[in-house]
């Protein structure tokens, strides 16, 4: 999924966070395609949400923790 239109931080958030939880794992390089940001951003905002919600990083791999 890209998007024309520049996006706000919330809705960079939301696009990564709702294609983790429908059941799609994505590494950091997808995740900065998907959100537009650098790898780098995208490995932080990853860093700060798995702190809160069951996110993981697993052999290179963001995905949603099973059974949560």
């Amino acid at each position: 999924m890209q998007l024309d239109d520049e996006l706000i931080p919330t809705e960079r958030i939301g696009l990564v966070v709702w294609q983790l939880w429908h059941q799609r794992a994505l590494t950091t390089v997808e995740i900065a395609e998907l959100a537009g940001v650098t790898r780098a951003g995208a490995w932080a905002m990853m860093d700060k949400l798995s702190r809160k919600l069951p996110i993981v990083l697993m052999d290179g791999v963001w995905r949603v923790m099973e059974g949560e």
